[in-house]
């Protein structure tokens, strides 16, 4: 997790963690993050969006940890300053090879995306009914609207029992009707079947 915020160029100054763990003023910054991190033990799931709350915490160990490095001269010469000077280089460097390398790369289309823009292609107005496998990842929801439902040229809904279909779709009578199936390997739209 600690990658997530920190990348390849932030984490070597972290060697200098005992240094820091020596010096009581700041002794504080390590203790605070170990119990956050033991707070943290107790999700049953941990993202590293759970860490938000200790960005400044973390960035705050990065920058004493890099003060400790710059006053680090084996041998008489400053080596931990030329390390601690690299950083904000290696930094910009990487960040824009990041955006050269996303500009060039062409932006995949999402599934979602996909069955939208062919359903957008057809003609009139359409009602994407979705159905989901049984053991469908809850993360990845295609069933979402814009605030007029009604005016919207797509709508999409969930799959639901027979006669809760038979209303939505005496509702949107007026629609082409058709089942996307999001959990197929190449998710697509096709006609939904009359018996449902």
């Amino acid at each position: 997790m600690l990658f997530f915020f920190l990348g390849p160029v932030l984490m070597p100054p972290l060697i200098m963690l005992p240094w820091i763990l020596r010096d009581r003023r700041r002794r504080f910054l390590i203790l605070a993050a170990a119990i956050f991190f033991v707070g943290l033990l107790g999700s049953v799931f941990i993202n590293a969006n759970y860490m938000a709350p200790a960005t400044a915490l973390i960035f705050a160990i990065v920058v004493e940890a890099s003060r400790r490095l710059r006053l680090w001269r084996p041998g008489g010469q400053p080596v931990g300053a030329a390390l601690v000077r690299a950083v904000p280089c290696m930094c910009i460097a990487l960040f824009l090879v990041q955006v050269g390398w996303k500009a060039a790369a062409p932006t995949p289309d999402l599934p979602r995306t996909r069955v939208l823009h062919s359903l957008e292609g057809q003609p009139g107005r359409q009602l994407a009914i979705v159905r989901y496998a049984p053991g469908h990842d809850s993360r990845y929801e295609w069933v979402y609207n814009s605030a007029d439902i009604d005016a919207s040229r797509v709508i999409w809904a969930r799959e639901m029992t027979a006669a809760d279909n038979r209303e939505l779709l005496d509702y949107y009578k007026d629609r082409n009707v058709w089942l996307v199936q999001p959990d197929q390997t190449s998710p697509v739209a096709s006609p939904y079947p009359a018996s449902n």
